[in-house]
């Protein structure tokens, strides 16, 4: 069936304009009075802001008549002329909206059109966005899917910055639709799902009353019946929050899920009688389509209780309304559900012609390519997103910059000012601290030049590079060609990552995974895949960005290898663990050898004596890096027996300052 997102939107209009009798009888009056024509747009404005879609149709043109007299009579740049043609540009959307729920298509995206180039060039960013979510609409219904797609991003970028979740709510919920037409009905829950909470964050109990409606018929679709019923008996919990005023001023809206509700909690006589109240009123607004959903499931009603005649005879009717408002999905479902009540009742004459009638109708080539272009929309408006994002923070970061200059101009200025006849002093100050910090930093690069010929010693470990040649050797001489390539070609790799990461501070935590991966491979390789290791990042954490300073954690994941695993008659386990936690990054490196106390026993058994420089340069690093001058123990080093007795290994945790791109 198609999308019945609609049903909903146009009973609650029915009901709003039914409640707006006093504010339409002023209006009436002040458009026959002599006022000014900035109080009767001012007047006209705030009633259709606020009524249903069915005064549309009769003031939105009197609007646009009043608002382009105005834009005509007004001067380039003046202030009325912005005021005029801000009350045009929403004349021309609700004339839109007007000719939206009368089904004319063309008209209504053409005023859709002009409203959005008016309120784009009057600033109105929100209408703007409102405007491109609901022309998306008539886009829907037209099938033009990869337009409608398009726009719906163009609004959501606009919108989010704004913060205006209801409207985010909408845009949602309209992208929802097209995945759903499309059959990607898991995309098409996470969009509704996105739409509900927008709705419920702006506290639009009538956003989030539709959207849950729209999940309980897409889990329908997928026959995940329990979870189609939670979202229905939903609806019924936020119906209950609603005080009776709201109760009395959206009644055609409350019937209609009240109809749904008992419809499936069993309670079809009720679920009639609810349905049934809402004829009246669709009637007397001539909403075809809205109706014909009605009798649709009025005729679905009637079928569970194999009542056939009636069935058929309000499937009939539902056809009837689809044929005039050229509804071809819904048309094409109606012929499915006539094929199944004929068949049914035995007359397979006639449902043998609803049968082929509901096949010549298939359209799911023009679907698959839709589709497609759903997709490459979405990727579009993510890649988009995040270059958004990035351009924020960068300006961000400018007028922070700017602003601390102005700060220091200002205050040198001052002090220039006022100490102006100790000119001589501060100079001599300034000298002295000028060399004093010179030669702390002269000092300070080379105790870092220091530690990176440390690490470039500890990482070009002779007995790690004799092994791992040796290892290579050994695929050769088994004539395993292919193997020894891949691993010369990732020990070639590394070495050339060592040299390369010595000469930098900082490289990103993607640079670092990969050199410990290749670290780690080769390590199995000289030991005959004695262990299995893994490399874990947090979710929140993203390895393009994150700048951390290069291969701390392989002296301890080399230890883990040598002094832990080593030592272990079975097969081990090696875990890197990076997470943020505050403004933290966090290593851990885990495994689950023999452990501390028993390495030791086994060296000094063997006569071994082992000094691991791991624990030292890396303090020593970190000490360096972010000045700490206490010279403490950054590093956990945690035998995991004294944890819990049934565990073995060695943990080790030390965190550093998280940075970013």
């Amino acid at each position: 069936m198609r999308k019945i997102y609609n049903i909903i939107f146009f009973l609650f209009s029915i009901s709003i304009y039914h409640s707006q009798n006093r504010e339409l009888d002023s209006l009436k009056t002040l458009l026959k009075g002599k006022a000014h024509d900035s109080i009767r747009l001012s007047f006209l404005s705030n009633f259709l802001k606020h009524s249903g879609h069915f005064a549309y149709h009769e003031y939105s043109g009197i609007m646009i008549e009043l608002a382009q007299k105005n834009v005509n009579l007004s001067k380039a740049g003046s202030h009325s002329l912005k005021l005029y043609l801000t009350y045009l540009g929403e004349a021309y959307y609700y004339k839109a909206e007007d000719l939206l729920l009368r089904m004319d298509l063309p008209g209504a995206i053409l005023s859709y059109e002009k409203s959005i180039t008016i309120n784009n060039k009057t600033g109105n960013k929100l209408l703007t966005a409102t405007g491109k979510a609901e022309m998306a609409n008539a886009l829907i219904l037209q099938e033009n899917y990869k337009k409608a797609i398009e726009i719906l991003y163009e609004a959501l970028k606009i919108l989010q910055p704004l913060n205006e979740q209801k409207t985010i709510g909408d845009v949602y919920k309209n992208i929802a639709r097209i995945y759903r037409r499309q059959k990607n009905y898991d995309k098409a829950i996470e969009f509704y799902e996105k739409g509900f909470n927008a709705y419920e964050t702006a506290g639009y109990k009538l956003g989030a009353l539709e959207v849950l409606h729209l999940l309980s018929h897409t889990y329908s679709s997928i026959n995940d019946s329990t979870k189609s019923d939670i979202c229905i008996l939903k609806t019924e919990k936020i119906i209950n929050t609603l005080n009776e005023n709201e109760k009395s001023t959206q009644a055609v809206l409350i019937n209609f899920l009240l109809g749904r509700i008992n419809e499936v909690k069993g309670n079809n006589a009720l679920a009639i009688i609810y349905f049934t109240k809402n004829i009246a009123p669709l009637k007397e607004a001539k909403v075809l389509t809205e109706l014909g959903f009605i009798y649709s499931s009025l005729s679905n009603i009637y079928k569970k209780t194999k009542q056939y005649k009636k069935a058929i005879f309000y499937a009939e009717e539902a056809q009837k309304m689809y044929i005039q408002t050229h509804h071809e999905n819904r048309i094409q479902n109606g012929n499915k559900m006539l094929y199944q009540l004929h068949k049914l009742t035995g007359n397979h004459k006639k449902a043998l012609e609803k049968y082929e009638l509901f096949i010549s109708m298939d359209d799911s080539i023009q679907s698959k390519k839709d589709e497609k272009h759903v997709l490459e929309a979405e990727l579009k408006y993510q890649f988009e997103k995040k270059e958004l994002l990035v351009k924020i923070a960068a300006e961000k970061k400018i007028n922070e910059l700017n602003l601390l200059a102005e700060r220091k101009n200002t205050r040198k200025n001052t002090i220039l000012i006022i100490m102006a006849s100790a000119l001589l002093l501060f100079i001599t100050g300034a000298c002295f601290l000028y060399y004093y910090y010179r030669q702390r930093n002269i000092i300070q690069e080379q105790k870092n030049n220091l530690l990176k010929q440390k690490l470039l010693l500890s990482q070009m470990n002779p007995h790690f590079i004799f092994n791992s040649l040796n290892a290579i050797q050994n695929y050769i001489f088994k004539k395993n060609v292919f193997q020894a390539g891949v691993y010369l070609s990732q020990f070639a790799e590394m070495i050339r990552m060592i040299l390369e990461f010595s000469r930098k501070d900082y490289i990103t935590l993607e640079s670092e995974l990969k050199f410990l991966d290749n670290y780690l491979k080769l390590q199995q390789l000289r030991f005959e895949n004695k262990f299995d290791y893994q490399l874990i990042i947090d979710k929140e954490i993203d390895a393009e960005t994150t700048l951390l300073p290069p291969m701390m954690a392989q002296p301890f994941i080399e230890n883990a290898v040598e002094h832990g695993i080593f030592y272990k008659t079975s097969k081990g386990n090696i875990n890197v663990n990076f997470h943020k936690n505050n403004n933290q990054l966090v290593y851990t490196i885990e495994d689950d050898g023999v452990g501390l106390d028993q390495t030791k026993k086994i060296k000094l058994q063997k006569g071994q004596k082992h000094e691991s420089l791991a624990m030292v340069i890396t303090n020593e690093r970190i000490q360096e890096l972010y000045n700490n001058p206490k010279k403490q123990n950054v590093i956990d080093l945690i035998d995991k027996k004294d944890l819990n007795l049934n565990l073995t290994g060695v943990m080790v945790k030390f965190s550093i300052q998280f940075k970013e791109l």
